[in-house]
Parts: structure tokens; sequence; C-alpha cells
């Protein structure tokens, strides 16, 4: 990365290569060349941002920028002053202000190893995530807060969000506790994600209508206008709608967990219940299941602040699927396809079979890895998973194979390769009447295939979905590295992608 940064600054002369070269050869031990490389950074730095603060354009980083840059030159006054500057013009900016902290930090390490300053200076918020849903221990009914109970709730979680220091919020919207959380993450001025399990329509005919007071549409819709973030994990529910919910559940939790990773900060998980059952009912198992990953759970307690509740709801039945012909699962779908198969001529796709796709034959055969089901037609691949760490493994194992295979010496292109794209969510598992074979169907399938032609060739990408269950499930195999807002192939739109690589030691 070194010298990467270093032949950048020398070919640009720019201060945010020139800053990183500083900091990258402070961080290697050429400390006199960071400095040299840093004033001059300085040097640039100052007119520019004179510049643009008369033109009342951002400032921040050029203000972390000569942050850094005095870091670099041991120069922590100095320091200290540019990272205050950019602290109050990048307030509520967290993934800056996490960028900023973070090669600060690097830098004080390796010089004083001592960070409690910047950490004072450019202050990243926890994160607060709902957990778990406000149900009857015994029966699993929905339970209904009074008006008093609301009241006492809402300010319960504000001052939980206050000690904890969590200004940003997850949670999902089809309860009132999940609403009077984003109302409290707002109230104390902190930015409220929202996860709808599926459309906003069907989802608040299922949930918000059976309520008696009929004022929680509005205040849906008022929490839903003024969130950061609002993600809708399926286009529809599967029928019955319990694996839409789960599915939601699960990227609620990972997409906290990935956002707390990004910045480099702690999840906090609330959940609201009466304490004194906490060892019953679906709180219980919630509750035990963070503990289960290392996390403190803050309880709401309803009855210490002697709120009562209102008679439970009883949720309409659901009509039940026959699972032997139709079920809705949460699977993990693979698409992959080959780089350089348009250049085959016929005598070339002999080869190509034997070879490329009878080496794959041989890797899901040895594999531990290998998928439910496999199909290919062409030079595609489609494949199955019931869990995203499998999938994950595979498909870096299936990136490698390809890459690492001299395929001019087989007589194929040398640049053959393939490109990998992963999803995860909840599909019809059922028996084709055509190919009489088990198959998977469902618009979460055509995901993975959307990304698919925006993956770099050698490279595996993945939805914000598929990342989502990984972080919720603890897989330690691989990291999901966010690479940005990708486009979906035939104009499906934007999605936040993820690049798949194996964990370092």
């Amino acid at each position: 990365a070194y010298g990467g940064y270093a032949e950048a600054y020398r070919q640009s002369g720019g201060y945010w290569t020139g800053i990183n070269a500083a900091t990258m050869a402070t961080l290697v031990g050429e400390s006199d060349r960071g400095r040299v490389w840093a004033g001059e950074v300085r040097a640039q730095c100052l007119p520019e941002l004179e510049r643009t603060l008369a033109a009342d354009e951002d400032p921040y980083w050029l203000y972390a920028t000569l942050g850094e840059a005095a870091l670099v030159r041991e120069e922590y006054g100095e320091a200290e002053e540019w990272y205050g500057k950019a602290a109050e013009v990048g307030s509520g900016r967290y993934g800056d202000l996490s960028s900023t902290r973070r090669n600060a930090r690097l830098l004080l390490g390796h010089l004083r190893g001592d960070t409690t300053t910047i950490d004072r200076l450019l202050p990243v918020p926890r994160i607060a995530v709902l957990a778990g849903r406000l149900t009857d221990p015994e029966t699993g009914e929905r339970l209904q807060l009074t008006a008093e109970a609301q009241r006492a709730v809402r300010r319960q979680i504000q001052e939980r969000l206050r000690e904890t220091g969590a200004l940003i919020g997850y949670a999902s919207t089809g309860s009132e506790v999940d609403i009077l959380f984003s109302e409290a993450v707002l109230d104390v001025e902190g930015e409220a994600h929202i996860v709808l399990p599926y459309d906003k329509d069907e989802f608040v005919k299922d949930t918000l209508n059976s309520l008696a007071d009929d004022g929680w549409r509005d205040r849906f819709e008022g929490v839903l206008e003024r969130a950061s973030e609002v993600v809708t994990a399926s286009q529809g529910k599967l029928e019955g709608g319990r694996v839409a919910l789960e599915y939601a559940d699960l990227i609620l939790f990972g997409l906290s967990s990935l956002r707390a990773a990004q910045l480099e900060t702690e999840l906090v998980p609330v959940t609201v219940c009466d304490a004194s059952l906490t060892s019953l009912g679906p709180a219980a198992r919630t509750i035990q299941r963070w503990r289960d990953r290392g996390y403190r759970v803050q309880v709401i307690d309803l009855p210490s602040a002697e709120t009562p509740l209102a008679p439970p709801l009883r949720a309409e039945a659901t009509p039940a699927v026959d699972r032997a012909d139709f079920a809705g699962e949460i699977m993990v779908i693979l698409f992959a396809d080959t780089v350089s198969f348009s250049r085959l001529t016929d005598v070339a796709v002999r080869r190509f079979v034997q070879h490329f796709l009878g080496g794959i034959a041989e890797l899901i055969g040895r594999s531990p890895e290998a998928p439910l089901t496999m199909n290919t037609w062409g030079d595609g691949l489609f494949a199955i998973f019931d869990s995203v760490r499998s999938a994950g493994c595979f498909a870096l194992e299936l990136t490698d194979l390809v890459s690492a295979t001299d395929w001019a010496a087989r007589e194929l292109p040398e640049d053959l390769n393939l490109r990998v794209a992963l999803h995860a969510g909840p599909v019809w598992s059922y028996t084709n009447p055509v190919t009489r074979k088990p198959d998977y169907i469902g618009t979460h399938v055509t995901r993975a295939a959307r990304l698919e032609p925006s993956t770099p060739p050698g490279h595996v990408y993945a939805t914000y979905g598929f990342a989502s269950i990984a972080a919720a499930e603890g897989v330690e195999e691989f990291t999901c590295e966010y690479v940005g807002e990708t486009p979906l192939a035939k104009s499906a739109g934007m999605c936040p992608t993820y690049h798949l690589r194996r964990r370092r030691p």
C-alpha cells in the first residue's frame, strides 16, 4: 500500500494521495520522508482552505487532512485544533468521522500508543438495535401499550440511548414499541434506520391496522419520513408471512452489526419487556441469543415504570401452506457467469465442458461446502445453499480454482474466469413439474443474477441481504467489505454491494 500511495503522490501531487503516502511512510518506519510529505500537504491545503471557506464550500476533508498532516509531523496541539474544526463541521457525518478517526488512531498508536485524545475529539456514537417484539411470554400474543405506558417506554428508551451514547438506531415498524423506539432515537437527534419486512402498504395492513388507536398509522408515516434509511427486505411476503419476518429480523441485526463494524463502534441491543418475565417466552429467547453473542442487552422494564398493558392483540389466522408441495425458506443463491466464453469455437466448447465444467464438478465432489443443488446453462452457473457460510466459502473456493488454473495449457483462453454473485433471501422450494426435480423460485432468486454482471472477473460480490445474514450469524471465515451502491442489470435499480474476501489471520 505504501508503494502505491507514494507512486500516486509522485504522479498527481495532490493532497489526498500526499497525506496517505505520508501516513503510510510513518507507519512503515520512514518518518522523515513522512514529515516532508506532510509538510508539502499542509502547504497545499492552507490556501485551498481559504478558497473553500470564501466560496462557502465544505471544508471537512481539508480540516481532517490538516489534522492528519500535523499528527505525522508530531505537532499534537495543531492536530487537536484541526481535528476539532473537522468535528464541528462534520457533526452527524459518522462515516466521515469514523474514517478520519481510524487513520488518526493508526498514527497515534504508532507514535504515542494513546488514542484517548482523538476518541474525545472525533466521537462516533454507538448503535442501538431493537431486539425482539413485545409479546405475552405464555401465549406469544402481541401486547398493546396504554397511553401511559407509551409515554413511559418512550422516555425510558430516550434515557437509555443517552446513557449508552447510542445515537444511531435500527428497528422495524410493525408494533407500537418499534415506532416508539424510532421516535425516541429521533427525539435525541439521532439517526433512525428502518427495516420493513415487505411492501409497506401490505405490511401496514397486516400489522398497524389491528391497533386500536388509528393515530399509529400517522406516527408510522412520520417515522419513515424522518428516517435516514428505509430498507424493504422483500418485495412481497411468502404465504403466511413467517419467513418474511424471520428474514427481516436477520437483516435488521445484520445491517446494524455491519454499520457498527464500519464505524468501529459498539452495538447495543435494546428490548422492551416485563423484566420479571425475561426467563420466559420469546423475550427470553431473544435476550439469550444476544447474550450468547457477547452483547449486553439493555432491557426496558415495563413494571418499573408502573405502566399497565392493554389487552393483547390477537393476530388473524393466516392460511397454512402445504410444505410438502411448496415451502418458503431462507436460502442462499449463487449466480456465476464465465468471462471470455463468447470467444470459444465449437471445438473449444468441448474442452470447456471437459476442463472448466469438469473442474467445477470435481470441486463440488470434494468440497465440504458443496451446494444443495447446482445447474448450468451454457456459460452460467446457478446454485442453492442453506447457509451463508457454506455459500461464501464455496464461492471463494470456486474463484480460487478458476484463477489458479492454467487455461492456456488446456487450449482455452488464458483469461477464462468467473464473475460470482451471492444473495440470501426467502424463496419457494418445490418440485419442478417439468424436470421433476427439487427447484427454487421467487423474486430473491433473481437478485444475485442481476448483480453478477457488475462483479469484476475473479471476484465475489454479495448483496446486503447476504452480507447482513453473514454478520447476524457471526460468520468468521470471510469478510464482507462494502463497495458502495452498484447498478443492477436490466434496470433493476441500485444495490448496496459487498466484496467477499477471506478473513486475514
